[in-house]
């Protein structure tokens, strides 16, 4: 996923979808990820079949958030270079 690279009049939306498939056993896992899977093929919403990993569907999670980025509209504000001037907490551009 990448950010834009132009002002957008309505902000910057981002979904976060958690995985749906659980393995059965652990509430966690050291690396808190494991324990979770998401389905083999399609998606939660089409109906992906779990890996045998992870046989128990779970109800999905989703985040949704709009970031509003109007006050950055104006290009004069962004970096010399043109470049669209957000980027993730981690880094990520």
């Amino acid at each position: 996923m990448n950010l834009p690279d132009k002002p957008c009049k309505v902000g910057i939306m981002a979904n976060v979808r958690f995985p749906t498939c659980w393995d059965g056993r652990n509430l966690d896992t050291p690396d808190h990820m494991s324990h979770m899977a998401y389905p083999e093929t399609g998606t939660f919403e089409s109906g992906g079949p779990c890996p045998s990993s992870h046989p128990v569907r779970v109800p999905q999670l989703m985040y949704e958030t709009i970031f509003n980025t109007g006050l950055f509209n104006d290009k004069s504000m962004w970096p010399e270079d043109g470049k669209q001037p957000f980027v993730w907490s981690m880094g990520d551009k």
